[in-house]
């Protein structure tokens, strides 16, 4: 209702101030006063101009037309706006301020006009209930657009004290706060302060706020850069003697800032009502370079132009608009240069300079302490350099990818929203021809496609990032291996223990106590009259031998499962033939040959024969149960370079492997024992239909370890 209400007020006022704004603009100007270009009034032909008009076929009434048309053109966008933006259903509490905002810009005619259809009692009314929302609306909404917060968070005091000083000034008509008593200069002065740090917030914005309302912002931007600034220099140029002086230049010098407030209105309906509707990255761009040249150009003429028409004591001459002409050409090229740079490096970070974006990675991966915050360090310094709004990496875990570090410019919710809307540019990151993760990078906008520099510059990065992702998946591995090793000695540890307390230590209890038996049995007591009976003292002997000798095969069990004793007699190549015999004879269809490449190896760490004795004697017992195999093949092959390593092969030509594969706990198993090497082992099928088992244990890892 209240925006009805305000609609009813303003379209009345509006349609009642039309015809004396009509009349203002056919009069012609007597006075010198008229000469003045003033933005917010009806500007009147002076009789010189009115002479120019009827030589070129024109009337007045054509001016004042073509004057007040370009008045109603802004001011219908803003009201059509505004209907736009109080039909939408669910609106924030912003919208609905943009929305009489928009509003109260649909406001036809310049207050001087008003007064004149109403009573002199309602100009205070005006004032305050009009004018007052009018002006603060204005400077308000280049401070609180598209959220309705103050950020930088400083400016609000400055925003807040300026809205004080117009209502101060409406309601106190006359008095030193209403800037109509103030010297021109100053009132220009202090509203150019407050819209350009309005122009900075917007900017600031675009800059550090969140993805949502960044795309919006863009359009606002895009205004900024492409008509306000330009605009405000053509006002300057206004003041030039060409503008003052009675002729059709400045006849026709107010539509074109008209046009400059509607293509801000524009943006800034486009911005809430259709943010995606394109992507203007580009225009953005060429918006920032070439509104910032023209206004330097345009400022630097008229700083040439008036110093030299100062020094020279001259006006109007054509020499020294020369003079101001080349001046500007010199600087017109190397200045382009410079601002395209600039507007890049807003826009796009460091893309054009792959060499500070690699140096500067360089750095952050130098400064890193631990592993784990490499793979952070660079999506964070990746995201910032190229301004991106989200990056990660992903590293392989089977046949799948894991994100393990993730930058977003907005909030941690919107990162699901930034990947889905925008799409994302996937890199491998390969090391040593394997693809071990990938870098996945989301585009500036959405739709947006990466220009060829920055694919050139994503491939040199995620090549430094495979070595530093495969640091840190080494690192991962190494934290894991340490932590099975860990267990495994403690679960080792724990099996002794029990193997020890449970068994050893009962039976070693239960035989002394058998031999103090023993001992009394051959003694007898005399003193109770009881003999000696040696019969049943060797009896219990014999009963004690027989445990001692189960004991001791309990002892050669334990130490057996610590280290087999063969390896230590027979060596890896001698104690795997003897236990191919052993299982040829339990299995006589099947027959094992172990052979070896070179025939001599080379001495092997302990850990390595262990490891390799385990996984051949699984992998066999695999055989003879589930591959109803007639062949088995064990190799051993001794691998020189860096690291060293012993690769032992498993194959038979038995069923294979089904097709619905999981690994059990042998399985697992023979994998733990090569992980904890710093080793792999393989299981596939072979091409004639066996199964193959290669596992391969490099030296390097276990004496380092």
């Amino acid at each position: 209702m209240a925006w009805i209400g305000l609609a009813i007020i303003l379209l009345g006022t509006s349609i009642a101030a039309f015809p004396i704004a009509l009349q203002r603009a056919l009069t012609i100007c007597q006075s010198a006063d008229c000469l003045t270009f003033n933005v917010a009034v009806i500007n009147q032909p002076t009789p010189e101009e009115v002479l120019v008009l009827q030589q070129l076929g024109l009337s007045i009434g054509h001016y004042a037309i073509y004057q007040v048309a370009f008045v109603l053109l802004p001011c219908l966008l803003s009201f059509f706006v505004s209907v736009l933006l109080i039909w939408r259903p669910g609106q924030k509490r912003m919208v609905w301020f943009m929305a009489f905002t928009f509003l109260l810009w649909s406001w036809f005619f310049p207050p001087d006009i008003t007064y004149q259809v109403v009573p002199p009692s309602w100009h205070r009314f005006i004032n305050i209930f009009l004018l007052a929302p009018y002006y603060v609306t204005w400077q308000l909404m280049f401070f609180l657009f598209p959220d309705g917060h103050f950020a930088p968070r400083w400016v609000a005091p400055v925003a807040l004290g300026r809205v004080g000083l117009i209502v101060a000034g409406l309601l106190f008509p006359g008095s030193v706060l209403d800037e109509n008593t103030w010297p021109m200069w100053v009132g220009v002065a202090v509203n150019a302060s407050v819209i350009c740090l309005g122009v900075y917030c917007q900017f600031y914005k675009y800059r550090h706020g969140a993805l949502q309302h960044r795309r919006q912002t863009r359009w606002v931007v895009f205004s900024l850069s492409a008509v306000l600034v330009p605009g405000f220099l053509f006002l300057g140029l206004l003041s030039l003697p060409a503008f003052t002086q009675p002729s059709l230049l400045r006849l026709l010098a107010y539509p074109p800032f008209t046009l400059v407030i509607a293509g801000v209105y524009l943006s800034f309906a486009v911005s809430i009502l259709r943010h995606r509707l394109w992507d203007i990255y580009i225009i953005i761009n060429r918006a920032l370079v070439y509104g910032s040249l023209s206004a330097v150009v345009v400022g630097a003429y008229i700083m040439v132009v008036g110093a030299l028409s100062t020094l020279l004591y001259v006006h109007g001459s054509l020499f020294v608009s020369i003079l101001g002409t080349g001046v500007v050409a010199l600087l017109l090229v190397p200045l382009r240069e410079r601002l395209q740079r600039t507007a890049n490096r807003l826009m796009y970070g460091e893309r054009d300079d792959p060499h500070a974006v690699l140096s500067r990675l360089g750095q952050r991966l130098e400064e890193t302490l631990t592993p784990d915050m490499l793979l952070s360090a660079i999506v964070e310094t990746v995201a910032q350099a190229l301004r991106l709004p989200y990056v990660a990496i992903a590293l392989k875990e089977g046949e799948q990818f894991k994100t393990t570090a993730e930058y977003s410019a907005g909030q941690s919710t919107e990162r699901p929203f930034i990947v889905d809307e925008a799409g994302a540019l996937t890199l491998p990151l390969v090391h040593q021809a394997e693809t071990i993760g990938q870098l996945i990078v989301v585009s500036r906008a959405p739709g947006e496609e990466f220009s060829l520099a920055d694919h050139r510059l994503l491939a040199n990065i995620a090549h430094q990032a495979g070595m530093a992702a495969q640091a840190a998946r080494l690192a991962v591995d190494l934290q894991h291996s340490r932590k099975r090793l860990i267990t495994s000695r403690e679960e080792e540890r724990r099996r002794l223990r029990r193997d020890l307390h449970d068994g050893l230590g009962p039976t070693l209890a239960s035989h002394s106590f058998q031999l103090e038996e023993a001992i009394e049995l051959l003694a007898g007591d005399p003193d109770n009259g009881v003999a000696s009976d040696p019969i049943a003292a060797a009896a219990l002997l014999r009963d004690l031998k027989t445990q001692t000798q189960v004991m001791v095969a309990d002892i050669r069990r334990l130490i057996y499962q610590l280290r087999p004793p063969a390896l230590d007699e027979l060596g890896l190549l001698g104690a795997l033939r003897i236990q191919a015999v052993q299982l040829t004879k339990t299995n006589q269809e099947l027959h094992i040959a172990v052979e070896t490449a070179p025939a001599q190896l080379p001495p092997l760490p302990a850990a390595v024969e262990v490891a390799a004795y385990r996984i051949v004697l699984e992998a066999l017992t695999n055989v003879i149960r589930h591959a109803q195999a007639r062949r088995c093949r064990v190799h051993l092959s001794f691998i020189a370079g860096q690291p060293e390593m012993l690769e032992v092969t498993i194959m038979d030509d038995g069923l294979g492997l089904p097709s619905r594969f999981q690994a059990g706990i042998g399985l697992i198993s023979m994998r733990e024992r090569a992980e904890e090497l710093g080793g792999v082992c393989l299981i596939d099928s072979t091409a004639t239909g066996g199964t193959r088992v290669i596992a391969r244990l490099p030296f390097v890892s276990l004496e380092a370890s």
